[in-house]
C-alpha cells in the first residue's frame, strides 16, 4: 500500500525523542469543542515528538486515545494495548460488532500495523455528542511493527484523512490469524467519510498547525506545539486566518494530490528555479500534501538544495549540507530565504505558495540553540521519482482548508494563519466586525447579527446578548455561523465571563446576576442600580461602568472595581466615560468612547490610550482567544501611558 507517513531522517533523532517520551505530559487535556455541524478538535505533537496527535475516544465506555492525524492515508487504527503500545483496550469495550475484514496496512518508513476491523463507537468528546459515530470502522490492532524511526512514540493508533480508495481491506481472514496479506480485495469507507455521510456535515476539514519537531526553547509563550484539526468547517473560522485563499488544484482523490510545477530560491538575484516534470496521470502524482510527514521531500536530488543555498551564501549551503544528516547549532534564520512552491491552481493558474526558514528550519528543536532541517531531496539522481512530498514545513505556514467537494476532485485552499488573536467587534446595528490588531480597520464578519454585547466562552464560542428588549443569550460556534438562542437566559443588557464558566450578566435594573453555566438560571448577586456594563479580569476583579445618578439612565458616567462579588465598589478617578467595556491580558482594560473608538488602559489607574486608527465605530468589543493555541493572558500587547 502507497502510504505517505512518518518521515524522519536522523537515527539521533530518533534515541532523543524515545528518551523525551517517557516524561510527556498530558497534551491532550482539554476537551474537544462539539457543535451542531463541526467539531474542533485540540491537536499537540508532544506525543509523536515531530507529528500531530488528537484525542478521540472509542468505545463504550469511552476510551481516550491519542490519533495521529495523517492526510496521507485512509485507515483509522487504534493500537490494542495488550500488544505493548497505545492505550485502549479491547476487553473493556461493551459494544462492538465484528465485520470479516482485515486490515495490513505498512508506510515508506517501514512502520505498520496488522488488525481486524470492527465497528465501533467514535467520539469527540468523553461524554455523548452529536457527532458520535457508533459504528465507525475502527482496526484493532494484533500486530504493530517499528519502521527504520521513530516509530509510533506515544501515540495511540492512527486517523487517516484521505479518500475512500486508499482504506483497503482483505475479506474472510479467521479472528485468530495475524498473517501479512499484500492483495487488498475490497474498501472500507472511512471515518471521516463515515461522518459526512451519516451525520451531514461539509465535506471539508481544515488544519491549523505551527511545528515539524517539538519545541524545546524556553519561551512557549505562543504554544508552539499546539494547533487544531476542523471537522466539517474551514473559511468559517475567520478568527484563525487573515486575507485571501489561494486554491490549489487536487489532480487525484487518492491522496491531496497535486501538481508542483517549480520549487524557486532566492534571495535577492542570488539564487536557482527548479522546473519540476508534470505528473504522467493521477495514479503517479508528482507531489501530495501529507500532514503526517514531518519534513518536505522533494523528489529531485539533494545536490540541488546544496548548490542553490551555497550560490546565495556559502555559509547557507554549508548548513544545509550539515543539517540534511543531522542536527546543527543555529540560533536564528534571519536572513536566510523562503522556499516558494509553484502548485496548479483550481482553475490552471500558478499558485504560488511559501515555506518560511522558520518552518523549513525548526529551531530549539532538541535543546535551545539547536536546529533540525525538515526540507530534503534524494541522495542520488537515481533514487529520485519525481513524487515530491509536501509535508509540514509547508501546512505549519497556512491555514489550510481539505475542501473534499468542491470541483471534480476537490481542492486545498491555503490563507495566513493569525499569529495574535483577533479583536471582535459589535457594529451599531447589531453586526459582527474583526480587527487583526488594535490598529487595524475593522472588517465585517457575514450572517453575523444581532446583538448589543458579546464575550468569548471558555471553548472559543461567541457568547452574545440579543439586541432587543428580551436581553437573551445567544451562542455562535464560529464567527459566521448561526446564533443559537439559550432557552430562557434573558433578561440582561451586558454580560463577561467569569473563571470555571460562570458567566456574569448585567439586569436591566443594573444589577448583577451570575450563571453557574449557561442553561442554569440568573441567580441575583447584588443590588448595585448603577452598573450598566462589566468586565472580569484575569486575576479576579469586577470592573464596572457606572452611571451612578440617575439610575436610569444607562450611559456611563465612570468606571469602578470591586475583588470578586462581594467587595466594596471603588472609584477610579482617572476616567473617561465609556459606553462598553472588556479585559484583556495582563488585567489591561478595552473601552469604548462615546463616539466608538477602542481605548485601552494597561491598568486600572494608568491613563486611557486611544488607538490610532479610529475608523469605524462600535458598541461592544471583546477578543476572540482560542486558549488551545495562543496564551490568552499574553497574546495582546497592550501599550502603557
Amino acid at each position: 500500500m502507497n502510504k505517505k507517513l512518518l518521515q524522519l531522517k536522523s537515527p539521533a533523532y530518533v534515541y532523543l525523542i524515545f528518551i523525551a517520551l517517557f516524561s510527556m505530559p498530558d497534551v491532550h487535556a482539554q476537551n474537544n469543542a462539539v457543535y451542531a455541524s463541526s467539531a474542533v478538535i485540540a491537536l499537540s505533537n508532544e506525543a509523536m515528538g515531530n507529528i500531530y496527535t488528537g484525542r478521540f475516544y472509542i468505545g463504550s465506555p469511552k476510551q481516550p486515545v491519542d490519533l495521529i492525524i495523517d492526510t496521507g492515508s485512509s485507515s483509522l487504527a487504534v493500537f490494542d494495548k495488550n500488544g505493548g503500545y497505545g492505550s485502549y483496550d479491547p476487553s473493556k469495550n461493551t459494544a462492538k460488532t465484528e465485520t470479516d475484514f482485515y486490515q495490513n496496512v505498512g508506510y515508506v518508513d517501514g512502520t505498520g500495523w496488522r488488525g481486524h476491523v470492527r465497528k465501533i463507537e467514535v467520539g469527540l468528546q468523553n461524554k455523548s455528542s452529536n457527532l458520535d459515530l457508533n459504528d465507525a470502522y475502527v482496526a484493532v490492532t494484533c500486530l504493530v511493527t517499528v519502521g527504520r524511526h521513530a516509530g509510533w512514540g506515544k501515540s495511540g493508533g492512527i486517523l487517516g484523512l484521505a479518500f475512500q480508495p486508499e482504506n483497503g481491506a482483505v475479506t474472510n481472514i479467521p479472528r485468530d490469524n495475524c498473517d501479512k496479506h499484500d492483495t487488498d480485495d475490497t474498501t472500507i469507507k472511512p471515518y471521516f467519510n463515515q461522518l459526512v455521510d451519516t451525520k451531514h456535515i461539509p465535506n471539508k476539514f481544515a488544519l491549523f498547525t505551527r511545528r515539524s519537531i517539538r519545541y524545546k526553547g524556553s519561551d512557549d509563550s505562543n504554544k508552539p506545539n499546539s494547533g487544531l484539526l476542523i471537522l466539517g468547517s474551514g473559511e468559517e473560522r475567520m478568527e484563525l486566518y487573515q486575507g485571501a485563499f489561494s486554491n490549489v488544484k487536487l489532480t487525484g482523490d487518492d491522496y491531496y494530490n497535486t501538481n508542483l510545477k517549480a520549487v524557486r530560491i532566492y534571495k535577492g538575484t542570488k539564487g536557482a528555479d527548479k522546473p519540476i516534470p508534470a505528473a504522467t496521470g493521477s495514479d503517479s502524482p508528482n507531489s501530495l500534501v501529507d500532514s503526517g510527514a514531518s519534513d518536505i521531500s522533494f523528489g529531485f536530488p539533494r545536490q540541488w538544495l546544496i548548490d542553490t543555498f551555497t550560490a546565495i551564501d556559502p555559509h547557507y549551503g554549508e548548513l544545509i549540507k550539515k543539517g540534511l544528516d543531522n542536527y546543527v547549532p543555529l540560533a536564528s534564520v534571519a536572513g536566510w530565504p523562503d522556499i516558494e512552491l509553484v502548485l496548479e491552481g483550481d482553475n490552471g493558474q500558478s499558485v504560488t505558495l511559501t515555506v518560511a526558514p522558520d518552518t523549513y528550519w525548526q529551531l530549539n528543536a532538541t535543546s535551545d540553540g539547536k536546529a533540525s532541517l525538515q526540507i530534503d531531496a534524494c541522495k542520488t539522481p537515481t533514487d529520485c521519482d519525481n513524487q515530491s512530498n509536501l509535508g509540514l514545513p509547508l501546512l505549519n505556514n497556512y491555514y489550510v482548508v481539505f475542501d473534499r467537494a468542491t470541483g471534480p476532485k476537490g481542492r486545498l485552499r491555503f490563507a495566513q494563519q493569525r499569529s495574535t488573536p483577533p479583536i471582535v467587534g459589535v457594529g451599531e446595528k447589531g453586526n459582527l466586525f474583526l480587527k487583526d490588531t488594535l490598529e487595524s480597520d475593522w472588517v465585517g464578519v457575514p450572517n453575523s447579527g444581532y446583538v448589543k454585547d458579546i464575550a468569548r466562552m471558555p471553548d472559543g464560542r461567541l457568547l452574545g446578548v440579543s439586541n432587543d428588549l428580551a436581553g437573551e443569550l445567544f451562542t455562535k460556534d464560529s464567527l459566521v455561523s448561526n446564533w443559537i438562542k439559550v432557552p430562557g437566559s434573558g433578561s440582561v443588557i451586558s454580560i463577561s465571563m467569569m473563571a470555571g464558566g460562570k458567566i456574569l450578566g448585567v439586569g436591566r435594573q443594573y444589577n448583577l446576576f451570575v450563571k453557574d453555566t449557561l442553561n442554569g438560571p440568573w441567580n441575583k448577586k447584588t443590588f448595585d442600580g448603577a452598573v450598566s456594563r462589566v468586565a472580569v479580569l484575569p486575576n479576579g476583579n469586577i470592573l464596572a461602568a457606572s452611571s451612578i445618578i440617575p439610575v436610569e439612565d444607562p450611559w456611563p458616567r465612570g468606571l469602578m472595581y470591586r475583588t470578586g462579588l462581594s467587595g466594596d465598589w471603588v472609584k477610579i478617578d482617572n476616567y473617561t466615560p465609556m459606553i462598553n467595556i472588556s479585559a484583556l491580558p495582563n488585567n489591561a482594560i478595552l473601552g469604548i468612547d462615546a463616539s466608538g473608538v477602542l481605548m485601552t488602559k494597561a491598568t486600572l489607574q494608568s491613563e486611557w490610550k486611544v488607538t490610532t486608527n479610529r475608523s469605524g465605530s462600535v458598541v461592544a468589543a471583546d477578543w476572540l482567544c482560542n486558549p488551545i493555541i495562543w496564551t490568552c493572558d499574553k497574546a495582546i500587547s497592550v501599550p502603557n501611558n
